[in-house]
């Protein structure tokens, strides 16, 4: 009896195993450094390694059994700016990825004009050649720099009614699009009432200062956390009162789930507009630029472990025991924190 068992659990992790296998599809090399596509038998990720800790962050995925799945969290947290603006006639989304995000978008919304902006043709390509991307007279893709394409279309005088500000970088967010002279320059492009929506990450070493900038500019907005991810979501105005945004989302409520199998009741707890950063924080500017603010985090926290570090050691120069323990357990942490790790941290 135990051959046969044997061979059948053997048999199941094979198949559990090749139903979990990756197979990488394609590698590009892109403005926003080396990209791979990687396939499951479930799914399809747009894949950087951005950094040297060997630490992976997902451009964007799609669902190979249902198209229509919004796969990162992060996608389906982006349909609450639709309970603070729920009509938009015109949509600007800046930074295409896998362009998961304006395709649901023109799904819940076909009849409204969606200009993408995207720097990298070969994103672009990669986009519409693995994920689906593809345009048509409601979806232009315009592949420009965004503070140019910006400039140009204030020129114009253009307006939106919803902003998507998603941009990847081969770090994080381009410095030239943290500063609040852009933002400023991104709420000159929105009407009245208009809403912007961004995503950052809550683990960046700059959540204050960009918290900070963010309300410079709008004001009170909705700060919403999860994982690694935020968003910020803001309004070119007031925020809406909360029975606005109740409405909405009983508006909104059968397509979210319909379409994409999203509550909106999972939304609605997220939508904090409470600060939770220091009142003096500084803002991002030309004057006060991230590189800067970064410097200035790195040399902050080696002055706080000097000041916890330095006692320490004094109070157990003469306890050898203690002094050995405290050794192995730094080093345990060490060996922990240097291991290869994946993470789904949403690019």
């Amino acid at each position: 009896m135990k051959a046969p068992l044997a061979t059948a659990a053997a048999m199941l992790g094979l198949v559990l195993g090749t139903a979990n296998a990756t197979s990488v599809l394609m590698e590009r090399e892109t403005a926003y450094g080396a990209l791979r596509v990687e396939q499951t038998q479930s799914r399809r990720c747009v894949v950087a390694s951005y950094d040297d800790r060997d630490a992976q962050h997902y451009i964007g995925c799609i669902s190979r059994a249902q198209l229509g799945k919004l796969v990162l969290p992060y996608t389906r947290n982006l349909l609450a700016a639709l309970l603070v603006q729920p009509k938009p006639q015109r949509v600007l989304v800046v930074g295409l990825r896998t362009g998961v995000v304006p395709r649901t978008l023109h799904t819940l919304l076909p009849q409204t004009y969606i200009d993408v902006v995207e720097p990298d043709k070969g994103l672009s390509t990669l986009a519409s050649g693995c994920c689906f991307w593809f345009t048509n007279d409601h979806m232009r893709l315009i592949n420009a720099n965004p503070r140019a394409y910006v400039a140009a279309a204030a020129r114009e005088d253009v307006r939106y009614d919803l902003v998507v500000l998603d941009t990847p970088g081969p770090t994080y967010i381009p410095d030239a699009l943290m500063t609040r002279e852009w933002l400023t320059a991104v709420r000159e492009l929105m009407s009245n009432g208009a809403v912007l929506a961004a995503n950052t990450w809550q683990t960046s070493p700059l959540y204050a200062h960009e918290s900070a900038t963010y309300a410079a500019v709008f004001g009170d907005f909705y700060n919403m956390r999860f994982d690694d991810n935020r968003l910020v979501i803001a309004r070119k105005g007031p925020l809406p009162s909360d029975s606005e945004v109740q409405a909405n989302a009983r508006q909104w409520a059968p397509s979210f789930w319909l379409a994409f199998h999203t509550h909106v009741n999972d939304l609605l707890p997220l939508m904090d507009s409470e600060p939770d950063w220091p009142p003096d924080t500084r803002v991002i500017s030309a004057s006060a630029p991230p590189q800067a603010l970064r410097a200035g985090t790195v040399k902050r926290t080696y002055a706080w472990y000097e000041s916890v570090l330095t006692p320490l050691a004094r109070a157990i120069r003469n306890r050898p025991v203690t002094a050995a323990l405290l050794a192995i357990l730094i080093i345990g942490m060490s060996i922990a924190a240097a291991r290869p790790r994946t993470v789904a941290k949403e690019g």
